[in-house]
C-alpha cells in the first residue's frame, strides 16, 4: 500500500464566480480536500485580504506552484476562456486560462497537470477544447470524487497483477492423436477389429500393433 501521510500535495482551483450556489459548491469541495490532507488553494480564503502582490501574481503562482489545477467548468468559465465575455469581465477566469494554455503549449500538449471538473453532468460540454480528450470528473457524485481523489494522491484503486509464464497449449496434431489413440485402447482389448479403421490410422502415419 502507498503511504502518503507525509507527502504534501497542493491543489489549485481556477472557476469562474457564476452563482452564489456554484461559488459554495467550490469551497464546499476545497473544504474536503483540505480536511482529507491535500493543501487546496481558491481566492475566497483571500478574498478579504487583496494578496500583497495583486491578483495576477498571485494566480501566477498558483498556477505554477501547486501539483494539480481542477479546472472547474461551467458555460460561464469556456465563455470567460474563449474571449467571449463582455468586457471587463471574468478577468481571472480569462488571465487563468491564457496561463494554462500557454503551459500545455509549452509542454507539447503533455498534460499532467490540469483536470477537468464538473458539479453537474450536462456542463461536461463547457469542457475547454484543449482538455477535452483527458480524464475528467463530475465531483457531484461520490464515485467521481472517490476517483479524483486518488489521481491526486496517487492511490491505484486497481494493481495491475505481475506478468506470469506462457502457457504450453497442445497442437492441433497431439490433440487428434491424443483422441485416436484413446479409440486404439479400447481397440486392442476388442477382438472383433474393423479393418478399415486400422487402414484409415495407417494413412495417418500411425503404427499399430495388434494382440
Amino acid at each position: 500500500m502507498l503511504l502518503v501521510e507525509n507527502i504534501r500535495i497542493s491543489i489549485f482551483i481556477s472557476y469562474s464566480h457564476d452563482s452564489e450556489s456554484h461559488r459554495a459548491n467550490v469551497l464546499s469541495l476545497s473544504d474536503r480536500l483540505k480536511a482529507e490532507g491535500l493543501d487546496c488553494e481558491i481566492d475566497r480564503y483571500v478574498e478579504g485580504n487583496s494578496p500583497e502582490r495583486g491578483w495576477p501574481i498571485w494566480m501566477e503562482e498558483r498556477l505554477r506552484l501547486s501539483d494539480f489545477v481542477l479546472i472547474t467548468c461551467t458555460e460561464t468559465y469556456l465563455r470567460r476562456c474563449e474571449g467571449r465575455e463582455i468586457k471587463g469581465s471574468g478577468l481571472g477566469v480569462i488571465f487563468e486560462s491564457i496561463l494554462l494554455l500557454e503551459n500545455l503549449y509549452e509542454n507539447g500538449f503533455i498534460n499532467t497537470k490540469f483536470i477537468p471538473i464538473v458539479f453537474d453532468e450536462k456542463d461536461f460540454q463547457f469542457i475547454p477544447a484543449p482538455l477535452k480528450s483527458f480524464t475528467r470528473y463530475n465531483i457531484s457524485r461520490e464515485l467521481d470524487y472517490k476517483s479524483l481523489y486518488r489521481r491526486l494522491t496517487k492511490q491505484i484503486e486497481i494493481v495491475k497483477p505481475p506478468l506470469g509464464k506462457i502457457v504450453v497449449l497442445p497442437s492441433a496434431v497431439n490433440l487428434i492423436s491424443t483422441s485416436i489413440f484413446d479409440e486404439i485402447s479400447s481397440i486392442k482389448s476388442n477382438e472383433s477389429i474393423d479393418r478399415n479403421l486400422v487402414w484409415i490410422l495407417n494413412l495417418l502415419g500411425l503404427k499399430m500393433i495388434l494382440s
